[in-house]
């Protein structure tokens, strides 16, 4: 507390920056680099100077879990449970259907 204001301003840590235009190129979209830079970054995918994330579409693979199945053993395309559950809403629609039209008419 005792040094000078002009001592901590002289001797502060400062953030380092990056080369401001290396950075702009390296963001910059395919479309507005340079010829060269961007047929090089297009022929090599694993090159990652250039910031972009590639991944290398040969070695991905789908859990068999995700993939769609045949569908088998459902009628209409639909689990057996909600079958059980559309039969019960039918079942019970039809029966107070019965229960009103078997109410004396006044």
């Amino acid at each position: 507390m005792s040094k000078p204001l002009s001592y901590l301003f002289q001797h502060r840590i400062r953030r380092k920056k990056g080369d401001t235009a290396q950075l702009a190129e390296q963001l910059a979209p395919l479309e507005e680099r340079d010829k060269g830079a961007a047929e090089s970054d297009r022929r090599s995918s694993t090159n990652q100077e250039s910031g972009a994330i590639v991944v290398d579409r040969n070695s991905l693979t789908v859990p068999k879990e995700m993939m769609e199945g045949p569908v088998s053993g459902r009628f209409l395309g639909m689990e057996p449970v909600v079958l059980a559950i559309l039969a019960f809403m039918l079942a019970f629609i039809a029966f107070i259907a019965w229960q009103i039209s078997q109410m004396p008419t006044e």
